[in-house]
């Protein structure tokens, strides 16, 4: 179970912020802070809220890359 979905959800928000440019395309599987909770019982709340962080903080937009529903850094 993730104890901080917040705190986790900064984290992520960080690494996109560092390792993504304008304009580049992710799955959020791809980032780490995603990959160590995705086990967790809780992780589809804990994905949904990053979703709608990454959106409503004008970082990332959705988009579709090979039929799959992914991000594109702003």
């Amino acid at each position: 179970m993730i104890k901080d979905l917040k705190a986790q959800a900064e984290k992520a928000v960080n690494e996109v912020n560092f390792r993504y440019s304008k304009g580049m395309k992710f799955f959020l599987e791809d980032l780490m802070a995603v990959q160590v909770c995705l086990n967790e019982t809780n992780f589809l709340s804990f994905k949904g809220y990053l979703s709608n962080k990454l959106q409503n903080e004008k970082i990332a937009v959705t988009t579709w890359i090979n039929g799959k529903k992914g991000f594109m850094k702003k």
